[in-house]
């Protein structure tokens, strides 16, 4: 079972679907996010065993989270989760595109967030990439491409310093 997360300053609603295929998942939450307004908090959960509660209160707390960003971070993380299948992807690049400086945007980030930007992207690297080891008959390789790493390895090693296990391990847990 699947779940997306809609939560506006009125009301949550919940779309449930039994099976998506993977490939689609990524595409499926950047289309519906450009669909709704920006102001609307969005989050697309895989509900394995998971209790729905407990998905439930993990996105409420993100929620809290991103309502009290700034709206420069809160574009630098839709920027983030937009192009982190990009292995290019900079901070100068994100910069860029907000128009203001890398030395700004890295103190903003890291002042809101509690983490630098290469964390940050990082962390959403690592969170797709688990999303597509579970629900997807890919090879590592093809994983690490499809989350904006160019190196297997680096891939792996990253995953493993982060988990704490290896993303084939990861896979076979499953």
């Amino acid at each position: 079972m699947h779940a997306i997360f809609i939560e506006d300053s009125h009301f949550i609603t919940i779309l449930l679907w039994e099976q998506v295929p993977t490939d689609l998942t990524v595409k499926l939450e950047e289309q519906v996010k450009e669909e709704l307004d920006q102001r609307i908090y969005l989050k697309y959960v895989p509900l394995a065993s998971v209790d729905i509660h407990v998905q439930y209160n993990e996105v409420k707390q993100e929620l809290n989270q991103h309502m009290r960003l700034s709206p420069l971070v809160k574009q630098s993380l839709y920027y983030i989760r937009k192009h982190y299948q990009d292995p290019d992807l900079t901070l100068e690049s994100i910069a860029e595109s907000l128009h203001v400086s890398t030395v700004y945007l890295s103190r903003m980030i890291k002042q809101e967030l509690g983490s630098s930007y290469v964390q940050v992207l990082t962390n959403t690297r690592l969170r797709a990439a688990k999303e597509l080891l579970q629900s997807a008959d890919l090879s590592i390789r093809e994983v690490a491409e499809r989350v904006g790493y160019d190196s297997q390895h680096y891939f792996s090693t990253t995953f493993r310093k982060s988990m704490g296990i290896t993303p084939k391990q990861y896979k076979q847990q499953i």
